[in-house]
């Protein structure tokens, strides 16, 4: 990846740049060991090599870019997003990857958003990072969430002041007439800190949807309690909402996708470095509940 960009950036004498994370994400068991703590230091300083003899501009946020809540940077910058621009035409792609081989083993999803206000959105998210301050942004969540061009089209930028984004949205869901939601997260939900407080509000709202009507189905790596919502567990690195139901007080049904980076985990709301997306257009929700159904749940479902 980083050569392919210092080929863009010889080839096509634009502007790119690139801000990178350090250190070790997630580990063979769920948390990094030292060896590979150092194997990530290795590879951060072999892709910076590469990129600065290049010539490409590169920033590393060895934590998260922005500080949080409590005005400290979290434990990482966890943000995966490319942001394209070519003439007029300006595209936001967002993605769950790491870009790394070992990464292509696990469920990833990846979209690409052609929004002019979607990309000015993140684009101003990204000259924060870059710049490691909020600036008019700072002090709430109030321009950390913002409509794009389309119909539907939201960014939620992070670390947040506030409560996570994902758990307004599924208040905000009603299953009068039936519906559907899906969640897929990587992370452990229901450890770590803050985690009580968390399994209260997701659980509790997931619970309460699937009495109300709602087919309810969860996916994470780890098998974890989520009262009577059916759950299955896998190798997966996504982080998806799937929502076929009214929404927002509306009589008809609307079919939202939730993707990015962003895991749920309150450690992840207020002190890491994320996106997640909002995309409301049918051909894309089907093609995210068909990899969900037919890609992930069946196949996670078969016996060994």
């Amino acid at each position: 990846m980083a050569r392919h960009l210092v080929r863009v950036q010889k080839k096509r004498r634009g502007d790119v740049r690139v801000i990178l994370g350090s250190g070790c994400e997630t580990g063979s068991g769920g948390k990094c060991t030292r060896s590979e703590r150092a194997q990530a230091r290795e590879n951060s300083r072999e892709i910076r090599r590469i990129l600065k003899n290049g010539k490409v501009p590169v920033r590393v946020c060895g934590k998260s870019c922005l500080v949080g809540r409590d005005g400290k940077r979290g434990k990482i910058m966890h943000a995966k997003f490319f942001l394209i621009q070519k003439g007029s035409d300006r595209k936001v792609v967002q993605t769950s990857t790491n870009f790394m081989d070992n990464q292509m083993r696990h469920a990833q999803d990846l979209i690409v958003v052609p929004d002019r206000g979607l990309f000015r959105f993140y684009e101003q998210y990204w000259n924060r990072m870059w710049k490691r301050q909020w600036g008019s942004w700072g002090g709430s969540d109030a321009r950390r969430s913002q409509f794009g061009s389309a119909n539907g089209t939201v960014g939620h930028a992070y670390p947040r002041v506030g409560r996570d984004p994902v758990i307004k949205v599924l208040n905000q869901v009603n299953c009068a007439g039936k519906g559907r939601v899906r969640l897929i997260n990587s992370d452990p939900l229901l450890r770590g800190k803050g985690a009580s407080k968390r399994k209260y509000l997701l659980v509790s709202v997931l619970n309460r949807l699937r009495r109300e009507g709602c087919d309810v189905r969860v996916i994470t790596k780890d098998r974890e309690p989520f009262g009577k919502v059916r759950t299955r567990n896998g190798v997966i690195h996504n982080k998806v909402l799937l929502v076929d139901a009214r929404f927002d007080g509306q009589q008809r049904k609307r079919q939202l996708v939730f993707t990015g980076s962003h895991n749920l985990r309150s450690d992840a709301t207020r002190g890491t470095s994320d996106v997640m997306l909002r995309v409301e257009r049918p051909w894309v929700y089907r093609q995210y509940v068909t990899y969900f159904d037919q890609n992930l749940w069946k196949k996670l479902g078969r016996k060994s």
